[in-house]
């Protein structure tokens, strides 16, 4: 059997854009020595996996590595093999994209010490270099494949026991097969559903501090008070948001995102940051605008990114898709808010004067300063206080800039008071992305934007902010920044 010559064949094929199907991958398998079935489709995901994890360590932004492997996902030929066992335990490996997005939530694409206790061929890791994930996998073949991975340490143990590391991994990820079992006490709960079991050991390794991607099956359905509907599902996240901080549990249709995996079963990605430091809380209500179901990759990435750090989600420069899907994602939190009259009182007395304006607003904490920047080529903008929710650090206005940025503003070395008026006022006006709503000023770290209307009537008042700096290049586009426009501060404003 000639296993490593065929799957740098499949790896070929997939990089040259060479179509397959299960009747020609069979066939190349055959004249590798390789007849049985299910070795050639678990010799096919490997080759997938590998060509997957160079692509997740590509020189290029997340939201671009992340679309060369969903191009990668709709080339690759369908997984349609099932055995007895895959089928009675519902089976089925991650679609690499879910993987990525996945890991990338998880911040295993940094060094640090990783855990994946039903991994499988490796997909939920591709984020990662394998050197830093411990794996568990008790299928001979994907554990052969997971061995010559490189992985740190690759164990067999039956999943739904406890593990003899707790609290010990930086992140956890998980896509355990689907089913019952018997019934397991934990705690004051009772669970008898496989992959509900497999999650909650998996979290036991998982440091208080650390993070968790764990994908299980079905879908979320509430009854008409708006709670879970009754029974294991409701047990399941009772246990998770009593004792984990549950940021989302995301429905994703097994149509549109899994079929590719010889499935069109549902599942649902739960994130989780962390561990409660004191036991409490229920599982929150239906949300109409949080709980729909995720129907494209696109829409997961936007949803998953939602709880990344932006900084983390551009490790070289931004790209014109990222740019764009900032720019709708500020005008959708823009109409989202619904405050009254958000703007009162007004204070005309700073007309041209930000600097005094802003650390008057700073004082009083409400109301808007009319006027307060001027540029030529756009006219005066106000400087609102604004709102900002600390749950999900949206909102808008000086308030929201300083509460979701200050501290980066600091280590550049300004006061915010001068900070925004040397972007407006002497940054680049970013044409390409400004339009009839919005206009957007860039700095060589930051990026101020200024919306021209509130819901629906002309205003043009400074909206937000983003941090543009790679984690990579944050000090040092700091010092830049703080060179070349500290020594201007005193002259140009007032």
């Amino acid at each position: 059997m000639q296993k490593n010559q065929f799957i740098r064949r499949m790896r070929e094929d997939l990089a040259n854009d060479v179509k397959h199907n299960k009747t020609s991958v069979e066939r190349i398998a055959a004249s590798f020595g390789i007849t049985d079935k299910n070795t050639v489709k678990e010799f096919t995901e490997l080759a997938i996996v590998l060509e997957a994890r160079r692509l997740a360590h590509q020189d290029l932004s997340v939201y671009e590595r992340f679309m060369s492997i969903v191009d990668l996902y709709n080339k690759q030929v369908t997984l349609s093999h099932r055995t007895s066992q895959s089928m009675l335990l519902q089976q089925y490996s991650t679609p690499a994209p879910i993987g990525f997005i996945a890991g990338i939530f998880c911040g295993i694409d940094k060094e640090g010490f990783y855990f994946e206790p039903s991994a499988g061929n490796g997909l939920l890791t591709i984020a990662s270099e394998a050197h830093n994930f411990a794996v568990n996998e008790i299928d001979e073949v994907r554990r052969s494949n997971l061995d010559e991975q490189g992985f740190f340490k690759v164990y067999n143990q039956d999943a739904t026991k406890p593990f003899p590391f707790i609290k010990s991994f930086d992140a956890v990820v998980s896509n355990p097969p689907f089913g019952k079992c018997e019934t397991v006490k934990i705690n004051e709960f009772e669970f008898d559903v496989l992959d509900h079991v497999m999650c909650i050991r998996a979290l036991d390794t998982m440091k208080n501090s650390g993070r968790a991607a764990l994908i299980i099956g079905g879908h979320t359905a509430w009854d008409d008070k708006g709670r879970i509907q009754a029974g294991k599902n409701r047990t399941f996240f009772a246990y998770l948001n009593k004792y984990y901080n549950v940021l989302d549990c995301i429905n994703i249709d097994g149509h549109k995102l899994y079929s590719r995996q010889g499935t069109a079963f549902n599942v649902r990605l739960i994130l989780i940051d962390g561990r409660k430091a004191k036991p409490e809380g229920y599982p929150p209500l239906y949300n109409a605008k949080r709980d729909i179901t995720v129907y494209s990759f696109e829409d997961l990435y936007n949803r998953v990114t939602k709880f990344i750090p932006l900084a983390d989600t551009d490790k070289n420069n931004f790209t014109s898709a990222e740019l764009e899907l900032e720019a709708e994602a500020l005008m959708l939190e823009l109409e989202l808010i619904s405050l009254g009259s958000p703007f009162s009182p007004k204070y005309k007395q700073f007309k041209g004067k930000p600097k005094e304006a802003i650390k008057h607003l700073i004082k009083v904490k409400q109301g808007e300063c009319t006027e307060a920047l001027f540029r030529a080529d756009i006219g005066y903008i106000d400087i609102v206080w604004g709102e900002h929710n600390p749950k999900t650090n949206t909102g808008f206005g000086l308030k929201h800039i300083i509460e979701k940025h200050e501290r980066e503003i600091k280590e550049l070395g300004f006061k915010i008071e001068d900070f925004i008026p040397i972007i407006v006022q002497f940054g680049e006006f970013n044409i390409k992305h400004s339009d009839s709503k919005k206009i957007i000023f860039d700095g060589k770290a930051f990026r101020i934007i200024v919306t021209k209307e509130w819901f629906g009537k002309k205003k043009q008042f400074v909206l937000s902010a983003f941090d543009l700096r790679p984690i990579s290049k944050k000090k040092t586009l700091g010092i830049v920044e703080t060179i070349l426009t500290n020594n201007f501060i005193d002259r140009i404003l007032p």
